[in-house]
């Protein structure tokens, strides 16, 4: 199978071009990786969100889907984060908001430089520092405290430091975004997120923390509460909303995060939740029934082809002076 992958073809009524299989062929050959350093390592991690319905219900790819996610709880995560530059192959580049100042999401992505996968507000108006190949995305599963108040105070705390880095790097952007974005959950933008105020009220505060507290600070004030939590036991855990922007939160059981199994995933196979059933349907409802979701990457150009540098040079009048700054 993995010698015919590459070629196109029609799943389910919905056409697979050979462009899209190279997508898919780069994100496997990434997690083969990415799962190869969990297993020397001892690390647990499971498909999520789409990525686990596909496992389960498809044994692959969601026909629309292009990207893969996986999770990790938090233990685990912090040790690969320490492990996988060492193990990662010249090609490849883990990207965190500390690795890359422009990363805005609390996780880690695994991208692959021969390759492109680029939002375009983040390279016409804005000159964003990080790197832009197709991306693999590794999630953290925090604790989730059974005080609402507490669950408040975190995420507000977690929204904070990631609002800080969005209005640092994304001026112009904001409003763009909701341009691109169909999904009616996302919040409108009021005057709060018109383009005036962030570009003449949040991004120069934001210009001006930065200079005070620094990258790595930030980063580190954003990260430490969740890892001080997970020192300890916890019934539930979670990805917490603003690690990734705008998802729905549902609780993991402590248990659920101890037993995986392996399932067929279009030529490999993956590791997901051995409570996978209950999960999902906590989270998703009815998963077993198809239905296409609104994209949340919505305005994201993929070339499985192209390397990123080379792309924002031709595409989008980088200078060469600029992309040697890139990871």
């Amino acid at each position: 199978m993995r010698e015919h992958f590459l070629e196109p073809e029609v799943r389910d009524g919905v056409p697979i071009t050979a462009e899209k299989k190279a997508v898919w062929k780069c994100l496997l050959d990434m997690l083969e990786v990415v799962s190869g350093v969990c297993e020397r390592h001892g690390l647990r991690w499971s498909m999520c969100g789409g990525s686990m319905i596909g496992a389960c219900r498809e044994h692959g790819f969601i026909q629309w889907d292009d990207d893969i996610d996986i999770m990790m709880p938090r233990p685990d995560y912090e040790k690969l984060l320490e492990v996988l530059p060492r193990e990662l192959p010249p090609h490849l580049h883990m990207q965190t908001s500390k690795t890359d100042p422009g990363m805005t999401a609390a996780l880690m992505k695994v991208r692959d430089s021969r390759t492109t996968c680029l939002w375009e507000p983040f390279c016409k108006r804005n000159r964003f520092p990080l790197h832009m190949g197709i991306m693999l995305d590794v999630l953290p599963i925090d604790p989730d405290p059974d005080d609402p108040a507490e669950r408040r105070r975190l995420d507000h705390r977690s929204f904070q430091w990631h609002g800080l880095r969005n209005f640092r790097y994304q001026k112009h952007a904001l409003p763009e975004y909701y341009r691109y974005m169909p999904n009616t959950d996302v919040p409108r933008p009021s005057w709060k997120e018109s383009m005036w105020a962030q570009d003449f009220i949040k991004h120069p505060i934001a210009c001006v923390l930065w200079a005070i507290l620094g990258s790595d600070r930030i980063y580190e004030l954003r990260e430490r509460p969740f890892r001080e939590m997970a020192k300890t036991p916890h019934p539930n855990w979670s990805i917490y909303p603003a690690h990734v922007g705008y998802i729905k939160r549902g609780h993991l059981k402590a248990e659920w995060l101890e037993e995986y199994i392996d399932v067929p995933f279009e030529y490999t196979t993956v590791k997901v939740l051995k409570h996978y059933d209950e999960a999902l349907t906590q989270n998703f409802g009815d998963w077993r029934t198809p239905r296409k979701e609104p994209s949340g990457h919505a305005g994201v150009i993929q070339d499985p082809y192209t390397p990123y540098k080379e792309t924002l040079m031709k595409k989008y009048g980088w200078t060469q002076r600029e992309v040697d700054r890139l990871p």
